[in-house]
């Protein structure tokens, strides 16, 4: 990946193209990521979201994309109307031995399997592109559509602990999912072959979505 050129990346499944995001989506991003009822599962989010906070996110998020630590996508449909539908991303840790996966989809497309799709798809996208040895995620243990989309997608559960939400004021607690890489070589499910489902409670981890501190 050309870091000077960060539009450059592109991801694609059946129905959904992943890119980064762009200055031009921070009006959207605002509008759909205001929502308590999203805000709620993403632990670095705050409620309400002030309209600035989407620019300056956007902003970092693209420095982060140029850096190589960190790849924040955008989930927009192939086909149809609709413009930005949520957002998944991966940061790289562990000097890249392990990554962290996030994801959030706005409320008015949730139980569509969007969710599932756009992180299957980085996942395939992510041990095809670095060594990572596994893929991690943390999400509220009453969020339990998210925590079904790990399961399907073949995350084990490896614990357990507390950690703050803004929007909620609240430390509640939280599960902690791996998914390692193939031992076997065998790749990832395509997403068309994964179990359907109504997937898209909120975010695993705030690293997929926006958050008041750089990504």
């Amino acid at each position: 990946m050309n870091a000077e050129s960060p539009t450059d990346l592109w991801l694609a499944t059946e129905r959904l193209a992943l890119r980064p995001f762009a200055p031009a989506d921070a009006g959207a991003l605002h509008r759909l990521i205001n929502d308590f009822e999203v805000c709620r599962n993403l632990a670095g989010v705050p409620f309400p979201y002030p309209r600035p906070l989407a620019d300056d996110w956007i902003a970092k998020s693209r420095q982060a994309l140029a850096a190589g630590i960190a790849f924040h996508f955008a989930i927009t449909a192939r086909e149809g109307e609709h413009g930005l539908l949520g957002g998944v991303g991966l940061r790289l840790e562990d000097g890249g031995k392990r990554g962290r996966i996030g994801y959030w989809v706005a409320r008015r497309f949730w139980g569509r399997g969007i969710g599932r799709e756009a992180v299957e798809r980085v996942l395939e996208w992510a041990f095809a592109t670095f060594p990572l040895a596994s893929i991690e995620a943390t999400v509220a243990a009453d969020n339990q559509a998210s925590i079904a989309l790990l399961r399907r997608l073949g995350f084990a559960h490896v614990g357990m602990g507390r950690q703050f939400f803004i929007a909620r004021n609240a430390e509640p607690r939280v599960l902690h999912f791996e998914r390692r890489r193939p031992s076997d070589g065998t790749a990832l499910p395509l997403p068309s072959q994964a179990a359907e489902g109504r997937d898209e409670g909120g975010a695993p981890s705030p690293e997929g979505a926006p958050a008041p501190s750089p990504p």
